[in-house]
């Protein structure tokens, strides 16, 4: 947290909330953004991550692929 810092409000998706979403969209809010791509830093390089939906092509591994693949179903905020 600093002076610079904004709040930003998220939610945990269940699994039915993430049904018919774009691979690219890991928290599951319907955009494939800055928020899906922090997720997929922070379980960087990470094998069989907690968040399934971190392993794009579900490799078993977070890593450039995955972020490739993000960056083909990027939406940004709308």
């Amino acid at each position: 947290i600093s002076e610079f810092s904004r709040t930003v409000d998220f939610q945990v998706a269940t699994t039915e909330q993430c049904a018919g979403k774009s691979k690219g969209d890991i928290n599951c809010d319907g955009k494939v953004d800055l928020v899906d791509f922090s997720i997929l830093l922070f379980y960087w390089n990470k094998r069989n991550p907690a968040n399934a939906r971190a392993d794009i092509n579900q490799d078993g591994t977070v890593n450039i692929i995955d972020f490739s693949v993000m960056l083909y179903f990027w939406t940004g905020t709308k």
